[in-house]
């Protein structure tokens, strides 16, 4: 494609960009950002929506935009390759004993 070409075609989208925004008349930039944070808040919203993630697995997809989709403990449990931390509250419920009934000494 030579140089000419891409002038060319540079040129009519050019033209065609004024010719919009001349028909759309002219949008303030308090208005422009408005609008963009509108967009952004929409697609954060369908992204959400799109994907509902689930603990200890993949996602869910919501077949309504807006519905609630509840996941039953059975199945939320059902992951056997998860295994929670052992506890180490009684160990230190001991610590603390040793050390506040030295104090009290």
């Amino acid at each position: 494609m030579g140089k000419a070409q891409k002038e060319a075609i540079v040129s009519q989208a050019i033209e065609k960009t004024r010719a919009a925004h001349a028909a759309a008349g002219h949008r303030s930039k308090r208005s422009q950002r408005g609008s963009i944070r509108d967009n952004r808040i929409d697609e954060k919203e369908r992204e959400s929506n799109r994907n509902i993630w689930v603990l200890g697995g993949g996602t869910v997809q919501a077949s309504n935009v807006g519905e609630t989709t509840l996941i039953s403990s059975e199945s939320a449990e059902s992951d056997d390759g998860y295994v929670p931390p052992s506890s180490q509250i009684s160990r230190i419920d001991e610590l603390l004993k040793d050390t506040w009934g030295k104090d009290e000494k």
